[in-house]
């Protein structure tokens, strides 16, 4: 009985092996041939952009307003928040550590409350979190 029983454990262990089944060591090491794409608020990596806010008002500012004379030049993006805000943006980068250094240029240049944010390459703003953002950033290819 123990032969029989030592013979078809064999058995399935080669015919597995052979056929593509996962050994134990390999499932327990989380080794997949499928692979999930990180979604970042709905983009793919690729079809993500950063930009820089540099204030939100409730009140919309006037083209010619103090407020844009360091960045005079730039190309300014404003968009409507779902609190109803107008948020202001400048920049256009692919990666976050491009970004995240205009942020600090912008510091320096008196916008104190900047920070980085993200849109799809729909110009669509990405609503979470920058840290979630960046999670899935860093996870995604």
């Amino acid at each position: 009985m123990k032969k029989i029983l030592l013979f078809a454990i064999s058995f399935f262990l080669l015919v597995g092996t052979q056929y593509g089944c996962k050994s134990k060591k390999e499932i327990q090491s989380g080794i997949s041939e499928v692979s999930t794409p990180v979604l970042i608020g709905g983009y793919a990596k690729k079809d993500m952009h950063f930009k820089v806010q540099i204030g939100a008002f409730e009140v919309p500012l006037a083209e010619d307003a103090d407020f844009f004379a360091p960045v005079v030049g730039k190309e300014v993006r404003i968009d409507i928040s779902p609190q109803g805000f107008h948020r202001y943006s400048v920049g256009f980068f692919k990666s976050y550590p491009d970004s995240d250094a205009y942020e600090k240029e912008l510091k320096e240049m008196g916008y104190e409350q900047s920070f980085v944010v993200a849109y799809g390459d729909d110009n669509q703003r990405i609503e979470l979190p920058m840290d979630e953002i960046l999670r899935l950033y860093n996870m995604a290819k």
